[in-house]
């Protein structure tokens, strides 16, 4: 069995979603590419033999991102959530609908505005949003715009 057809079952019992990308016509833009998130934290923690607590994890920004994805998964289609990134490795974690976009650090001093740049300027008219982890209680995933 090939790690596809592996993905493809873990999607199909609902234990993993793959994102596609959002794209224009960019030819930097990546467009086959999907993202993995699970929807159970505990699996994902379970095969890097990881329980530790959040704070003292040093991929707790990668949890984060997962939870928050699974707030967008309890109000959104997967094909209406989306990211973006570029060939040379620039990304956006979530555009949703086409309409909002977010990116999640878990400190806000992680976030550089200044490398979200490109997505600014082919995107304008796309929101850009920063969720971390001291303001996630006041995310609402479910907003509509």
């Amino acid at each position: 069995m090939t790690v596809e057809a592996y993905l493809l079952t873990m999607q199909k019992s609902f234990h993993i979603s793959l994102i596609p990308p959002y794209y224009k016509n960019s030819p930097t833009e990546l467009r086959k590419m999907r993202k993995l998130y699970f929807q159970d934290q505990g699996l994902r923690n379970y095969f890097i033999n990881d329980f530790s607590p959040l704070l003292t994890r040093a991929d707790r920004g990668d949890l984060l991102e997962n939870y928050v994805f699974r707030l967008f998964a309890d109000h959104y289609a997967d094909w209406d959530i989306r990211y973006w990134r570029t060939q040379k490795k620039l990304e956006v974690d979530f555009v949703i609908e086409g309409k909002k976009a977010y990116e999640v650090k878990f400190s806000k001093s992680q976030f550089k505005r200044g490398k979200y740049q490109l997505f600014k300027h082919n995107y304008p008219h796309i929101p850009l949003a920063l969720i971390h982890y001291n303001n996630i209680l006041e995310f609402n995933p479910g907003k509509k715009y």
